[in-house]
């Protein structure tokens, strides 16, 4: 999980009222992330992950809970709900499924794999997601106005803040990477924007 898709293991076969999540991983931003395999390609995996993605955002304190289990309390403290996220692994998908994601506007990833003899693996990402994050979770409390740091400030604030030459200085910048590849992604987090392809590359 880490080397090929930024994201540390937490856990796998997890256990839920209604069903089992596949793995469970925190990334690279701490973002929650799910993972569900196909096997077979009438398996319905997208509106499985959707499932328990809804399920994972229902009970933030279970989730919170593996991580401070697993990484510590310094990992639990920075889990970013803005942005969480599922990847589906699978040796095919429809077009039907890759329309029905892109109809869903939720941080939905499918990953095709093909494997060549015993020591080769190819994984190609099939659809680079376009979400907006959830603007409840960037909502930070302040003390006072006058008393707030920076630091406690979200990026949307700060770039509301932000003089228009150096919102114009990001917007270039945000430009430019986009423009790198359609495989490259705008993940708008709590405090900060991270530019991806499968991990972080900005």
């Amino acid at each position: 999980m880490e080397k090929f898709f930024g994201v540390k293991f937490l856990k796998s076969e997890y256990t839920i009222a209604n069903g089992r999540i596949d793995s469970l991983g925190l990334d690279e931003n701490f973002c929650p992330v799910i993972f569900e395999y196909k096997r077979s390609i009438n398996e319905n995996v997208i509106n499985q992950g959707l499932f328990y993605l809804d399920w994972l955002l229902v009970h933030k304190a279970d989730f919170k809970l593996l991580v401070l289990e697993t990484f510590g309390t310094d990992a639990s403290d920075k889990i970013d709900w803005s942005l969480p996220c599922v990847i589906c692994i699978a040796s095919d998908f429809t077009r039907y499924d890759e329309h029905a994601v892109n109809q869903m506007q939720r941080n939905i990833k499918l990953v095709k794999y093909k494997k060549f003899g015993k020591d080769l693996i190819l994984f190609e990402h099939l659809n680079a997601p376009k979400v907006k994050p959830d603007l409840t979770e960037m909502i930070v409390p302040s003390k006072t106005a006058s008393n707030k740091k920076r630091s406690e400030k979200t990026f949307l604030q700060q770039f509301e803040c932000a003089t228009p030459k150096w919102q114009n200085i990001y917007l270039t910048i945000k430009d430019y990477i986009l423009s790198l590849g359609d495989d490259i992604t705008e993940n708008q987090l709590k405090l900060y924007v991270a530019f991806k392809k499968a991990r972080n590359i900005a």
